[in-house]
Formats: C-alpha cells, structure tokens, sequence
C-alpha cells in the first residue's frame, strides 16, 4: 500500500501523512484507555489492538524515516552517516526500553498513560517532519524526468518470474 500510494502522490505529502496518522492513532487510543470500561463495548481488544499495530506502525515510521534520508543525503553522505544513525537508533531504543519501568514508577500514574508520551512523541516527529520537508526539497527527486524517458509512449511492462531469469543481468 504503502509503495502503491508512493508512485501517486508527493513523498513530502505521504511522509506527513504518515506521521501525523501515527499521532492520531496514538491519541485516540489513549483517549480510549481513559474512558470507562463499561460504556466502551470494544475496551478489551484494545491491549490486541495495539499489539498488533506495532509492527505496522513502527514499519511505516522506517519508510518514512529511510525515504525523507534517502532524499537528503547524495551516496556519499550516506556511506558515511548510516553507521552513526544505526548506532543512535540502537541506543535510542535501548534507553527508551530501560526507561519505561522508571517512568512508571516515578513520572506517570497508569500503564496506559505510557501512550500519551507516546502520542506527544509523535506530534514531536510530526513536527519534526513537517520542518525537515520545508527545509529540504525531497520532492525533487522524484520529479526529475528519466533521461530517456517518454512519458506520453511510456507503458508499464508485466514481468514475469520467467522473464527475470532469461535476463542476463539478473543472473
């Protein structure tokens, strides 16, 4: 969906909106945690709702933050800070994990209010995005017109599995 939705609109479009669902699901599920057990009729699937949702979530949130570096950074840049942003990734992730016990026992109140730091992380990278994409052409990559390329003839080929093994290259 995610690569469908990509070749029809701006990738600056698609990254915020991205993000800023990600920040809606986050609220509104905290918002939902908050009400009463008793007039919500779907309260106990939210525990499975959003265990579920972490892949995806955190899936789309790696293609939103690879593609918007992809587009900033030239080859040569990447070579040389993708080790540094695998290594802060890491090390942001460790210290979230080993921080959660310490927030519960000393900043917030229930379990689920967990999400509201979550829903404001969000909103932080919303913003975050909204500023990198104002800051930065990242649409320009994928306006460029291939050389050689006619798009009034073009037509998009089917391949075949087939096909990919008689190719000499992909051999």
């Amino acid at each position: 969906v995610f690569t469908w939705v990509q070749k029809r609109t701006n990738f600056s479009t698609l990254s915020l909106t991205n993000v800023f669902l990600t920040f809606l699901f986050m609220a509104v599920l905290r918002y939902a945690f908050s009400l009463d057990p008793e007039t919500v009729p779907f309260y106990e699937w939210l525990p499975f709702v959003l265990f579920v949702m972490i892949g995806p979530i955190v899936a789309i949130q790696y293609l939103t933050f690879w593609g918007l570096f992809g587009r900033i950074f030239d080859l040569r840049q990447n070579k040389r800070i993708v080790g540094g942003i695998d290594t802060g990734q890491l090390s942001a992730t460790i210290l979230a994990f080993f921080s959660i016990p310490l927030l519960i026992d000393y900043v917030i109140n229930e379990t689920y209010d967990l999400l509201l730091v979550a829903a404001l992380s969000s909103f932080g990278i919303f913003f975050f995005t909204l500023w990198i994409v104002k800051s930065f052409n990242v649409d320009a990559a994928t306006k460029k017109p291939v050389l050689g390329y006619d798009e009034k003839n073009a037509k998009e080929e089917d391949i075949s599995y087939s096909d990919l093994y008689k190719n000499k290259y992909f051999k």
